[in-house]
């Protein structure tokens, strides 16, 4: 390339000749078009412009999408300036002074549904759209939602004498008398529930179980009850007899497996055919699994036996302990008086140090894995999962150490360990994947969301945490509240542990 001015010899790279000063800004600008679209749009700022503002609206509309997968799951209920108010980072919706109380969300996050006043109103709203709260009943005592939120189950009354109603798309319907205890399924189209002494199943518009015990499972489709001394199983409306001279079902398995007592008070376990465990003395249990088939229980002498499926035997090693057993029912773990965690292999029949100087320890739903606090100091210890330390001078007080159905643990730190305790603020800690993850500094008080997300308080403020990064939903707060999911299944894991999207541990 040569200078047009002076013939001067150029680099490519030049913009000015060296030799007279002549800019060659066409040389320039034929040089660098090669890189691209934004190097052409020089010399047309109508179509760069627009290309800017598009990418703008791209990029808030993926800061939308990333923000609006929580606002749809979840919602916070804080007070304020004598006022309750629902927030799901999309709308805020003002629920007046009156004091409210068990608060649910639907499963979607679409419909927040809550009881207020002194008339124990039940109110909906709809947190897709900044609309008022809606009214489904008022003295309403208890109620259980379908996951949709458009099914509702209630009593009104008090827990001696009430109704049970039922309500869907603003109708209700009075069903029945006295009801202790209901689970509606997640399409609110089955309901079992426990009244004057017996279990109910309400299917097709009508009571088809009545039962002193039963298990249910698949959404309440299939279920196993007790009646005239046999078990039954009723699945798409049709019952079957599966096993008979049945006094008392211990549990049955999702498979149909079971352990029971029979009419002459032998345990046994079913699994196609019967077997009687006639040769040990069963007087109650020590841990069943709920998963797995073992059952370990004690006689009258306090000595503890192990029941596996079919066969049952002895065993002292774990006499006098506090057991847990894993997940895949292959393991328990006990403590020794002297700090020795112990490992006992139900296969093989023997017992293993784990690890030695353990205070206290769990074991993670669903996980094969074990946590366990060492060195523990005014209730400030070490923390270990599966003989890994996860942090120091976390705090082991009762409720604050937690995990959730993922196997994630969420512990505390004592920010400010010199002030009164009910001054003192806390460090917020998610462990994921073996990294410890700092949520926030300087907490008040906080409440686990599920799915690695947060809300808590700080400094009179409100946040949410998404898992990434934070965001201050409101200030000068004075109180929070963080609705529940409904459970529609037995052993759910919300049911398990109080619908709080999470458990917390060393809580027996």
């Amino acid at each position: 390339m040569t200078c047009r001015q002076c013939g001067s010899a150029l680099d490519e790279d030049v913009n000015i000749c060296p030799s007279c000063g002549t800019p060659h800004e066409e040389q320039v600008e034929a040089s660098i078009e090669r890189i691209g679209i934004f190097t052409k749009l020089k010399k047309r700022p109508l179509l760069f412009a627009l290309l800017t503002v598009a990418m703008v609206a791209v990029m808030a509309f993926f800061a939308y999408k990333f923000f609006s997968r929580d606002r749809l799951k979840n919602a916070i209920v804080y007070k304020k300036d004598g006022h309750f108010f629902a927030d799901n980072l999309s709308v805020k919706i003002d629920l007046g002074e009156e004091e409210i109380k068990e608060v649910k969300i639907s499963g979607s996050g679409k419909r927040l549904f809550y009881i207020s006043g002194r008339n124990s109103t039940l109110k909906y709203l709809d947190l897709t759209m900044s609309d008022r709260p809606k009214v489904v009943d008022d003295h309403v005592f208890s109620y259980s939602i379908s996951k949709n939120g458009k099914t509702v189950y209630y009593t009104k009354g008090g827990a001696l004498s009430n109704t049970l109603y039922k309500w869907q798309s603003g109708r209700k319907e009075a069903l029945f008398q006295d009801v202790d205890f209901m689970q509606t399924s997640s399409d609110g189209k089955r309901l079992a529930f426990f009244s004057k002494g017996t279990m109910h199943v309400y299917d097709r518009g009508k009571i088809v179980i009545e039962a002193q015990e039963l298990i249910y499972y698949n959404d309440i489709k299939t279920v196993y009850y007790l009646s005239d001394s046999k078990v039954y199983i009723y699945k798409s409306g049709k019952k079957k007899a599966v096993v008979e001279d049945v006094k008392h079902i211990k549990h049955v398995y999702e498979s149909g497996k079971m352990f029971f007592v029979n009419t002459d008070n032998k345990l046994c376990y079913f699994d196609k055919k019967t077997y009687i465990f006639d040769t040990v003395e069963y007087y109650e249990d020590v841990y069943l699994h709920d998963k797995k088939e073992v059952l370990v229980f004690e006689d009258r002498s306090h000595n503890r036996y192990i029941a596996r499926k079919g066969s049952v035997y002895r065993e002292e090693l774990i006499d006098n302990k506090e057991i847990l057993i894993n997940s895949s029912g292959t393991r328990i773990y006990y403590l020794e008086s002297n700090g020795d965690l112990m490992v006992y292999d139900i296969e093989k029949k023997k017992s293993t140090r784990y690890d030695q100087n353990v205070v206290v320890f769990d074991l993670l739903v669903d996980k094969d894995k074990c946590v366990y606090v060492k060195n523990i100091t005014w209730n400030h210890g070490d923390l270990y999962v599966d003989k890994k330390l996860v942090d120091t001078g976390v705090n082991v007080d009762i409720a604050l150490v937690g995990a959730d159905k993922d196997g994630n643990i969420i512990y505390t730190k004592d920010h400010n360990p010199n002030l009164a305790i009910s001054r003192r603020m806390i460090d917020l800690y998610i462990y994921i994947k073996g990294k410890p993850i700092l949520v926030d500094k300087g907490i008040f008080t906080y409440n686990y969301l599920g799915n690695k997300t947060f809300a808590y308080s700080k400094e009179g403020s409100v946040f949410y945490h998404n898992g990434k990064e934070k965001r201050e939903m409101e200030t000068f707060v004075d109180s929070m509240i963080v609705p529940r999911k409904e459970y529609h299944e037995m052993g759910d894991f919300y049911q398990y542990f109080f619908a709080d999207n999470m458990y917390i541990l060393f809580v027996r």
